[in-house]
């Protein structure tokens, strides 16, 4: 376990170049009539495929990506439910003190990876949401709530990079590190193996998806 101590603040130039960075992506954030250009019924019930093996139509698009959605849903509850156990690695010259932690129930989620992750079962409910609704004639929907659209094309924006970001660091930099440390028994546990390829499979899934060109 962790042992006591006292509470450490991060240090003044680690906000600075915080506050900055978050003012810059305020700064730059897409207008509302932007996302409106992108965020159509076409976008997400189109194939990139029109024809071949790879073909497939509106309704199939959604439930493949429904399918992923619960997928995800199902992974998030089983790490909220069985909970784990993290390591703190001190680095020299750190003032942290290393020593083990149990994270549980909802505090598993407080981790990029894992709002990432649930983002991106966001992402793919909405987006497997809208190609059903027009299935079953019930556009309507969509125009009398526009925010379905919109969120879904902003969740993705942010859920699929921050998914290649992630599954690329683990794959090649944090499991040949625990392996070299720690032998199969770093990387054993099959959830874990499980969240973060799959991950990456739903990501590159999506390039079914036609994005409209300006």
């Amino acid at each position: 376990t962790i042992p006591n101590h006292t509470a450490r603040y991060p240090p003044i130039h680690t906000v600075v170049v915080f506050v900055v960075a978050m003012a810059l992506c305020v700064w730059t954030l897409p207008s509302l009539e932007s996302i409106d250009e992108h965020a159509t019924v076409e976008t997400f019930t189109t194939s990139i495929f029109k024809e071949g093996p790879f073909s497939i139509s509106p309704v199939a698009l959604g439930n493949i990506r429904l399918l992923f959605a619960f997928i995800c849903i199902y992974t998030t509850k089983e790490k909220i439910r069985n909970g784990a156990e993290f390591k703190i690695v001190r680095m020299a010259g750190s003032e942290l003190r290393g020593g083990y932690f149990a994270m549980k129930g909802w505090r598993t989620q407080g981790f990029y990876t894992s709002w990432a992750w649930n983002l991106l079962g966001l992402s793919f409910f909405l987006g497997g949401m809208i190609p059903m609704l027009i299935a079953y004639g019930r556009e309507d929907i969509l125009q009398k709530y526009p925010w379905i659209l919109r969120a879904a094309l902003i969740s993705f924006e942010v859920a699929a990079p921050s998914a290649l970001l992630t599954s690329s660091i683990v794959t090649y930099a944090l499991w040949p590190k625990a392996y070299k440390d720690h032998g199969a028994s770093g990387i054993s546990l099959f959830s874990s193996l499980i969240f973060y390829i799959f991950a990456l499979i739903v990501f590159l899934f999506d390039v079914l998806r036609r994005i409209p060109q300006n």
